[in-house]
């Protein structure tokens, strides 16, 4: 499993999300899915899409989970979904 995380380290560490938009139907078309993840382009031009799985079977939605600091200083977990279209 190391080698896994030193290779995403090597992709994504220190880079930057220039840009965010969803796969064309061009792209999807190319990969044979049905299903439109957004796309992150970095700043060295290296795209990152969303998969249902390993295998690349289709777009996938991205999950995410933030804290919202309310007046009072106390902070709330908050889930959300970016989903395929």
């Amino acid at each position: 499993m190391e080698h896994l995380i030193e290779n995403a380290n090597e992709i994504l560490r220190n880079r930057k999300i220039k840009f965010i938009r969803y796969m064309t139907e061009q792209e999807a078309n190319g990969m044979g899915w049905y299903k439109r993840p957004i796309v992150m382009i970095l700043d060295n031009g290296t795209m990152i899409y969303l998969s249902a799985d390993d295998e690349g079977n289709d777009g996938g939605s991205l999950f995410y989970q933030t804290k919202e600091q309310h007046p009072d200083g106390k902070f709330t977990i908050v889930d959300g979904v970016i989903p395929t279209i």
